[in-house]
């Protein structure tokens, strides 16, 4: 005789619960992949200059805007110390103000990290840069964290540009805005630009949490 197979309320209950955990926990978590795509220690994408002053102050350090485009700039830039001695030939030259420049560059006292705004020609954010070579010196950004080894960043899939120069490895997801750059197998700074594609953050978001 067949006996009929009934499931206990308190069972489907329990399944329902735990379901419902599961989806909160999975999209609270890829919430914080895709603010982590447009948003760095407080600054956000398309943030104007008083914003930026407003959420980290001043810069220790600017570029020199000249040098940005050159071919010369991609190995060699004038970096400027805004709070130098009169007498520092690396302070910033007379005249001038951090306005006038197209990235600022903060470092402080304490924090292994170095952060990196770049301007765009209408004054507003164009893209957030971090760097330290020590491990899990900076908040995740799209899952990877600062020490991340290659396979790591990689489980966020098949990025779009892979290119080696020097000792330096660099990986570019443009569908997410996103460049790693890595030495010896880890990664050792990371750059925002924005989410180029619509919905391919949560598909990246989704093989990065299976992997």
């Amino acid at each position: 005789m067949l006996r009929s197979f009934r499931i206990k309320p308190f069972a489907v209950l329990l399944l329902v619960s735990l379901f419902i955990a599961a989806f909160v926990y999975l999209d609270s978590r890829y919430t914080q992949f895709r603010g982590s795509l447009t948003e760095l220690r407080g600054v956000k994408l398309a943030d104007a200059r008083d914003e930026v002053l407003y959420r980290l102050g001043t810069p220790s350090h600017v570029i020199d805007p000249k040098t940005l485009d050159s071919p010369e700039a991609q190995r060699f830039q004038l970096v400027y110390s805004v709070n130098a001695e009169p007498d520092d030939v690396n302070r910033m030259p007379a005249g001038k103000r951090i306005e006038d420049y197209l990235e600022w560059s903060y470092e402080a006292s304490g924090d292994p990290a170095r952060l990196t705004v770049t301007f765009g020609a209408n004054g507003q954010v164009k893209s957030l840069g971090v760097y330290c070579t020590s491990a899990k010196c900076w908040e995740a950004i799209a899952g990877i964290e600062g020490g991340a080894t290659e396979e790591e960043v990689l489980r966020l899939g098949t990025p779009h540009v892979v290119k080696v120069e020097s000792a330096t490895k660099t990986v570019v997801f443009e569908d997410l805005g996103v460049k790693v750059y890595l030495t010896k197998g880890k990664a050792y700074m990371v750059e925002i630009s924005g989410p180029q594609q619509p919905g391919s953050s949560r598909f990246r978001h989704f093989i990065h949490t299976l992997l």
